[in-house]
C-alpha cells in the first residue's frame, strides 16, 4: 500500500501520534488492504485459484442455506461438490433478474453467519423497469469499504486536497441543495487517514448551478456521475472557462465514453477515471492508471464475460457480464446477469495479475433495436455535437419505448425550433451510420427530472430481456 506522501494516519491513541495506532475498524482495513496489495502482483492462476476457493465456499452455503440454488443445482445434477474446477463452475445456471424479482424470498439465507454482522436493505435504480431489491451484510459492506480504499491508493489521491462530490444526496436532504461542507472525505477515508473538509451538492440542481458552485469551490478531484460529468465539462468549455486547481474527476454509475475522457483533459487539463460498480454487487472493476483498462476486483467478484453460446470471451470479444459476488452470505447471487456487456482485456503492463476488462460498453438496454430486430450500440458523437449545439451543457436522454420510437428527453426551459428538431434527428441517423424512419419525438423536461434516476446513459432501450 502507498498512500500519497502528503497522508497520515488517524491514531486511536492520542499518545501515540507516530506511528499511529488505529482503530479496531481501521486496523481491519489496513490488514485486507494490504493482503490486497500483496496478492494483486501475483500471477493470474494463482488469483484465479484462492479467488475459486471462496467461490466454492460460497456455493455449498448458498446449496446449504438458499432454498432456490438446492432446487436448482438438484435439477441439474450439479452438486456443490462436483463443482471443482472453473470449468465445472460455467455450467452453472445463470441468474436472471427476473427470477431474482420472482424467488428473492428463495434467494435469501436461512442461515446467514453471525459474524458477518447486521443485515441491511437496498434496491437497483430500476431503469430498465427491472428493479430488484436485495440484502448485504456488514461484513460485504466492509469488503465495499475496502474497494473504495484500493481506488484512492491506486491513484495516489492527495487527502490533503479538496474533493467535490455531485451526487444523489440522503432522503433528499434539503441541506445540499446549495451545497454542504463535509468533515473530512466521508467515513470509510476517515476511518484510517487525516483528510481535509469536503463539499457536496445536489445532482438535481441544473449544470449551470452546478458549475459556478464548482468555480467558488475549486476542487482538486470531483466525483460525480459519468453523464453528469460531461454536462459539466461541455459548460466550461462553451463558457470558455477551467477550474485551475481540477487534476482529476472519478466518474460511476455509468459508462465513461471515450470523447468525455478527451474533453475532460482539453477543458481542464485533467484526467477522467470511471469506476465500475453496482449498488447489488459493489465494485467490479477499477480503472488502471497506466493502461486505461479496468482491472476486476477478483477479491470481491468473480467476474466473467460470456459469448452468446456462452463461452467464454477472449481478449478483444464482447460478451455479456456474468458476476458472482463472493463475499454476500445473505443473499448469494451467483453468475448474475447484471445486464452489461464488456469487452475483455490483455494482461495488463502495469505487472497486477487481476483480469482486465478493456472496454465497457453498457447495458443490454444501451442498445438501439433496428427496424429488421438487429441491434447495434448507437455511437451518438455527431448527435450531441448537434444538439449541444443548440443547447449547450443542457442534460438530455434517448429512450426507444417501441421498436420504431425514440424519445429525445432534454431538461431545458427553452424548445428546439422545428428545424433545430430537423438537425438534430438527421445527426442522429449519421451518427449510427444507419437510416430507417424511426418515430423521433422531442420531450422537453424541467431541470433535474432525469437525474432522478443515477443511471443517466446516453441512451436506453426499453426493449430489453425480462427472463
Amino acid at each position: 500500500m502507498r498512500p500519497n506522501r502528503h497522508s497520515t494516519f488517524v491514531t486511536s491513541i492520542a499518545e501515540s501520534a507516530w506511528p499511529a495506532i488505529p482503530s479496531q475498524e481501521g486496523a481491519r482495513l489496513l490488514s485486507v488492504i494490504y493482503q490486497m496489495e500483496h496478492d494483486q502482483w501475483q500471477s493470474p492462476e494463482y488469483i484465479n485459484e484462492r479467488q475459486f476457493q471462496q467461490a466454492t465456499v460460497l456455493l455449498q452455503h448458498a446449496y446449504q442455506s438458499c432454498s432456490y440454488y438446492r432446487q436448482r443445482l438438484d435439477s441439474d445434477d450439479l452438486h456443490p461438490d462436483k463443482i471443482y474446477s472453473p470449468e465445472q463452475w460455467s455450467q452453472l445456471p445463470i441468474l436472471e433478474r427476473g427470477t431474482i424479482q420472482r424467488e428473492q424470498k428463495s434467494i435469501i439465507s436461512t442461515a446467514i453467519p453471525k459474524q458477518h454482522g447486521a443485515c441491511h436493505k437496498g434496491s437497483t435504480s430500476g431503469s430498465t423497469g427491472q428493479s430488484i431489491d436485495f440484502i448485504g451484510t456488514q461484513y460485504s459492506h466492509f469488503i465495499w469499504k475496502t474497494h473504495t480504499l484500493r481506488d484512492h491508493l491506486w491513484h495516489q489521491r492527495d487527502f490533503t486536497k479538496k474533493i467535490a462530490y455531485i451526487r444523489d444526496t440522503p432522503d433528499n436532504d434539503p441541506r445540499f441543495k446549495d451545497g454542504l461542507e463535509i468533515a473530512g472525505w466521508g467515513p470509510i477515508t476517515n476511518t484510517l487517514f487525516h483528510t481535509t473538509a469536503s463539499v457536496a451538492l445536489d445532482v438535481s440542481n441544473p449544470i449551470e448551478k452546478q458549475c459556478r458552485w464548482l468555480i467558488e469551490q475549486n476542487p482538486t478531484y470531483l466525483h460525480s456521475y459519468a453523464s453528469n460529468l460531461n454536462a459539466i465539462a461541455a459548460w466550461f468549455e462553451q463558457h470558455n472557462k477551467t477550474l485551475p486547481a481540477l487534476e482529476e474527476a472519478i466518474a460511476f454509475g455509468e459508462v465513461v465514453q471515450p470523447e468525455s475522457v478527451v474533453l475532460f483533459n482539453k477543458v481542464f487539463n485533467a484526467k477522467l477515471y470511471g469506476i465500475y460498480t453496482s449498488k447489488e454487487c459493489g465494485y467490479m472493476a477499477l480503472q488502471c492508471g497506466e493502461s486505461g483498462n479496468y482491472h476486476v476486483q477478483s477479491e470481491s467478484v468473480l467476474l466473467e464475460v460470456i459469448s452468446d453460446t456462452d463461452e467464454a470471451c477472449k481478449p478483444g470479444e464482447i460478451g455479456r457480464v456474468i458476476v458472482t459476488t463472493l463475499h454476500n452470505f445473505a443473499m448469494p447471487l451467483i453468475r448474475y446477469a447484471i445486464g452489461d456487456y464488456a469487452e475483455v482485456g490483455e494482461a495488463c503492463g502495469c505487472g497486477r495479475g487481476l483480469p482486465t476488462i478493456r472496454r465497457i460498453m453498457g447495458r443490454e438496454r444501451n442498445m438501439l433495436t433496428l427496424h429488421s430486430g438487429d441491434k447495434q450500440w448507437p455511437r451518438l458523437t455527431q448527435f450531441k455535437k448537434t444538439l449541444l449545439k443548440a443547447l449547450p451543457s443542457h442534460r438530455f436522454q434517448i429512450v426507444q419505448t417501441r421498436r420504431e420510437v425514440l424519445e429525445v428527453r432534454i431538461e431545458s426551459d427553452r424548445h428546439l425550433s422545428n428545424r433545430e428538431e430537423q438537425d438534430v434527428a438527421r445527426s442522429f441517423y449519421q451518427s449510427i451510420n444507419y437510416f430507417s424512419d424511426f418515430d423521433i419525438r422531442f420531450l422537453y423536461l424541467d431541470h433535474g427530472t432525469l437525474s432522478s434516476n443515477e443511471k443517466l446513459e446516453d441512451f436506453r432501450s426499453e426493449l430489453v430481456r425480462t427472463a
